[in-house]
């Protein structure tokens, strides 16, 4: 067996001096490149941080006015009604199926009767009896507090003045309250027979009411706790 030359245990040599090289080189390369991503990270750690501690001093001060506020109303808290509350109270936009009424004067009667706020009360008095949850005319939402007044050639409904033709919006079961406008003796037959106005329902499945604009100030009623 022959003995390995100087040449060849030189080149041997530089092979591994090569190899050792180039795995210091990539040593060296993945070092850096963790530790950036180390230190990006201990940022974006910091940044959240930061923002936490920002947000629970926002919601110290926060706390604070709202304690300040209370006092300031009397111990008072406002909190929010519940759903069927606020549609009882007409303080919120309802929809869903009911009835469109319309009262007006047919165009062909010459003598025509003037629509008087009890005519209107009338109507709404008969939809809430069958069963409506829900009413409006001609974009004024009926509550516990309103008031339909007649003024001159015109009606007042939530100190809004209106005029005919009155379309009442009620939102309920619209087979009912049709049945109820309907019936022998009722609403429709009595407008047409007797004051010679046209009263009109049309059933619809969505029925939109606004809600009630005003805030009332109660003065003299208070909650019985």
């Amino acid at each position: 067996m022959k003995k390995p030359t100087k040449w060849a245990i030189g080149f041997a040599m530089l092979v591994l001096g090569f190899l050792l090289t180039t795995q210091y080189r990539v040593t060296q390369m993945a070092t850096p490149q963790t530790d950036l991503r180390a230190e990006e990270l201990a940022k974006e750690l910091k940044a959240i941080q930061d923002k936490l501690k920002a947000a629970e001093r926002d919601n110290t001060r926060l706390k604070g006015e709202i304690d300040k506020l209370t006092k300031a109303a009397g111990g008072v808290v406002v909190t929010q009604l519940d759903p069927n509350l606020e549609i009882l109270a007409g303080t919120v936009q309802t929809k869903g199926p009911g009835v469109i009424v319309t009262l007006s004067h047919p165009p062909d009667v010459p003598n025509k009767t003037q629509i008087k706020d009890e005519d209107l009360w009338a109507i709404t008095h008969e939809l809430l009896a069958a069963g409506a949850e829900g009413i409006a005319i001609n974009g004024q939402r009926i509550t516990a507090t309103t008031a339909i007044r007649g003024v001159g050639q015109r009606i007042m409904i939530n100190a809004t003045y209106t005029s005919a033709p009155f379309h009442v919006a009620a939102v309920g079961d619209a087979s009912v309250m049709e049945a109820a406008l309907k019936m022998k003796g009722g609403l429709v037959e009595y407008f047409g027979n007797r004051l010679k106005l046209k009263l009109d329902v049309v059933k619809s499945t969505n029925v939109d009411l606004p809600s009630y604009g005003a805030i009332q100030d109660f003065r003299f009623a208070k909650p019985v706790k």
